[in-house]
């Protein structure tokens, strides 16, 4: 896309300078600011998703800057090609106005399939600028939902996760997912990280601050209560994760919201301030379905290959087709950086974390559902996986989880997904049904082929072996520690037990896994484990499993026939 480049100088107290980068700079005769303030008041008054008067807007603001600038929007429009107009909006009120109405007398701009346009808000100088060339692999994006249990209306944000996917499955991107919805959990993600995502999704409520007149994002604390971020508290967790990600998306309610009576800046302006090269944000409260199709729409041009620019101008395109009412309120705030692409076109290998299938491979028989229709159990996940994230001493810390219940209800589902979150930490070890000592040893074997020696080795104990295995320091039999998942867990209960709702397991698949949740504890390894059955498990002192009950709940797991 051909980029120019708009400001408004300064000139003396009442007057500005309109110049116009294409090229070189041109520049037009002084405008008066008292011009300015009534198109600020034109413009910008009023302004909502369904005002009726939104063609008008926009025709007012193209004929000003057609007016000022000697036709000169007119005659590069006339060109036909995709374009970027970059708009300094540090002086005069800029910011305030919604430049992605700009309406020619025949349509939108924006709403041109062919001659591309979107509009960019530069909130720093020219010359603070990040440099980056795509990269020749996937797309990274870590997606972030918050919906606080005190705080209404319950967002679906599960739905904007299962559209990305959707929109994405056959492009070249990583998205993983981090449930705290917490800063903290935010930055001990990207610490554990060997580099910083492309791209960071926050998915959730957010608002103005009444007593502070300041933007918040709407994260929560350690136990799902609303816990107000600002701009600066967000910055600052990125800085101390040491993470630099090229773009932030704050799919929020008024994230892009400026004031123009108190000079309030925008959550998306103030982190670009900060130090993030690209911010999107809505300038309004935004539906859940847009932001949704929004999001699927820029990841599946930014996987592909498409410069920021374009990408965002095909997200805006995507909610005029559906013909969404929100499609003018996507804000994009940029700091001058050149928005190369972030991965590289053409065919990269796409790597799948097919976790479904490894419950397929270990039973044969177990329907677990893809993460595109897995839905309705985040709090689920969230409390597991505290649990399975903490420190021996933590509050929260147990050697393991239980996932209890009645079939169907997705247990092993919820333990797929939690294998999913925590692939960057963990290896995981799924073992199906009966267990005893062989079977153990035969998964763990066939997982960490290096340790077939020591799994074997007669001369020790299970507990022996299996605490040399889970040694948490310079381990070079497991690189990383293990996530063992015992699956269908009440197999090891006597069908005719079973049958009469009698979990009386058999004492030798009870010993194998006190043996596991104690060498554990011993080691005071980063190892979990997660069990599922239909029935609660005994776990002796000190060891501790933390029992969670599947039950139905609104919007079920969903599992293929």
């Amino acid at each position: 896309m051909q980029q120019y480049t708009l400001e408004l100088f300064r000139k003396d107290d009442s007057r500005f300078e309109l110049r116009v980068l294409d090229g070189t700079w041109l520049t037009f005769p002084l405008i008066e600011q008292a011009e300015i303030d009534a198109l600020l008041v034109l413009a910008a008054q009023d302004y909502r998703v369904n005002a009726p008067d939104l063609e008008q807007r926009g025709q007012d603001l193209f004929n000003w800057i057609d007016r000022h600038s000697n036709g000169w929007l007119r005659r590069v429009r006339q060109m036909q090609q995709p374009m970027t107009l970059v708009l300094d909006v540090r002086e005069a009120g800029l910011r305030h106005l919604p430049w992605e109405l700009l309406h020619d007398g025949v349509k939108f701009l924006c709403a041109d399939p062919f001659q591309w346009f979107t509009p960019l808000r530069r909130v720093t100088p020219a010359e603070r600028k990040h440099d980056w060339q795509p990269q020749k692999r996937q797309l990274g994006v870590l997606f972030m939902a918050s919906s606080p249990e005190d705080v209404q209306p319950v967002l679906d944000f599960e739905a904007e996760e299962s559209g990305i996917l959707q929109a994405t499955a056959r492009k070249p991107l990583d998205l993983q997912v981090e449930e705290s919805g917490s800063l903290q959990g935010l930055e001990e993600r990207l610490t554990e990280r060997a580099d910083s995502p492309d791209v960071i999704h926050f998915s959730g409520h957010a608002d103005i601050d009444k007593a502070s007149g300041q933007p918040v994002f709407l994260l929560e604390d350690e136990v799902g209560r609303c816990a107000p971020a600002t701009p600066q508290a967000l910055a600052k967790t990125l800085r101390d994760a040491n993470s630099a990600p090229r773009v932030v998306f704050l799919s929020g309610c008024r994230t892009g919201e400026s004031s123009q009576q108190d000079g309030m800046l925008s959550f998306s302006e103030q982190v670009v301030t900060a130090g993030v090269p690209v911010v999107l944000g809505w300038a309004l409260p935004v539906g859940d379905v847009a932001a949704s199709q929004a999001a699927a729409a820029l990841y599946d041009k930014l996987a592909t290959g498409f410069g920021i620019a374009e990408a965002v101008a095909l997200a805006r395109q995507a909610l005029l087709e559906n013909h969404s009412p929100y499609w003018h309120l996507l804000r994009c705030y940029v700091d001058g950086s050149a928005l190369n692409p972030l991965v590289a076109k053409g065919r990269q290998p796409i790597r799948r974390h097919n976790t479904p299938q490894q419950f397929l491979d270990a039973g044969g028989r177990v329907p677990v559902c893809a993460r595109t229709a897995f839905i309705g159990r985040r709090r689920l996940l969230q409390r597991s996986l505290r649990c399975l994230r903490a420190w021996q001493g933590d509050e929260a810390y147990a050697e393991g989880i239980l996932l209890h219940g009645m079939g169907g209800l997705g247990k092993s589902s919820t333990a797929a997904r939690l294998i999913d979150r925590l692939r960057n930490s963990h290896e995981a070890v799924v073992c199906y049904g009966g267990l005893d000592e062989t079977a153990l040893v035969a998964a763990l074997g066939k997982a960490l082929p290096k340790a077939q020696s020591l799994l074997n080795d007669a001369q020790q104990t299970l507990e022996q072996r299996l605490r040399e295995l889970f040694e948490p320091e310079d381990n070079p039999l497991c690189a990383k520690p293990l996530l063992l998942v015992f699956d269908d867990f009440e197999q090891n209960i006597p069908l005719e037990r079973r049958k009469l709702g009698q979990a009386d397991y058999h004492p030798a698949s009870l010993a194998v896994l006190h043996t596991v949740l104690q060498a554990i504890h011993d080691s005071q390894s980063d190892t979990r484990v997660i069990v599922t059955s239909r029935f609660a498990v005994p776990v002796p002192r000190p060891c501790r499993a933390r029992a969670a009950c599947i039950a139905r709940t609104r919007k079920p797991c969903t599992l293929p026939t």
